[in-house]
């Protein structure tokens, strides 16, 4: 877990990020202070420690999260695991930003695998559904939990709390675009065509797919971060 309260890539819980290229510390690309300083709302009114990505065109913008997490799923590489981010999109830039791209070698030449589109978030055709709730200009609570060893394989998407969909196009166990080697990179972009900038307040790796009754309970995005420890329910359906 990353809660960049300390101004820099250390970690809450587990090994520090790593810059794709160190030369972003020396140039100053990416930003670290409070939201009030770096100009973008709060969070709940409570002014918290963010970290300003860059939006630009830049396959050299990415930071190397080194996860932990053991192959998991029946495959060789971690097939069961969630992804939650506390996160504010800006307003202009390409219609399409990665969030992350999780097959990458660390050269990061190839395409991102998890991108905000237009009020959703997915990849690839079948990957956007959902209620257009990841609007740019906000601050969001985003959730993709992977299980590509199920039958059908899946990614179920949450948004501060809302079901978005039951992703199950483009799955599959060992995929080279859901799959995760023992690193991913935040934020990169290697055909250097989608990104915009971000401001990120916490971002958290779990290992094993959440359940939906998990994802309902971490509710929207908060100033103190992502919390570690999720209420445990044993519902298994609930309409409202």
């Amino acid at each position: 877990q990353w809660d960049f309260e300390r101004g820099n890539l250390s970690a809450t819980i587990g090994k520090p990020l790593q810059y794709l290229d160190p030369a972003e510390a020396i140039t100053n690309l990416t930003l670290f202070g409070n939201c009030s300083t770096l100009g973008v709302a709060l969070i709940n009114g409570v002014d918290a420690n963010v970290m300003e990505v860059p939006g630009d065109l830049n396959r050299s913008i990415g930071y190397i999260m080194t996860h932990g997490i053991a192959p998991n799923g029946g495959g060789t590489k971690v097939n069961q695991y969630t992804l939650i981010m506390d996160v504010f999109v800006d307003t202009s830039g390409p219609g399409a930003a990665s969030l992350w791209n999780v097959g990458a070698s660390l050269d990061n030449t190839d395409d991102g695998d998890l991108f905000w589109q237009g009020g959703n978030f997915g990849q690839g055709g079948g990957g956007y559904n959902g209620t257009g709730q990841f609007t740019a200009g906000a601050w969001h609570r985003v959730v993709a939990a992977y299980d590509e060893a199920a039958n059908p394989p899946v990614v179920t998407k949450y948004v501060d709390g809302i079901k978005q969909d039951d992703w199950t196009a483009n799955q599959a166990l060992d995929d080279p675009r859901r799959a995760m080697q023992p690193t991913a990179i935040l934020f990169g972009d290697g055909d250097q065509d989608e990104r915009r900038k971000m401001w990120v307040n916490s971002v958290q790796i779990r290992a094993g797919k959440l359940s939906d009754a998990e994802m309902v309970a971490l509710g929207g995005p908060e100033a103190c971060g992502i919390p570690a420890r999720i209420p445990q329910s044993t519902v298994a359906g609930q309409w409202d």
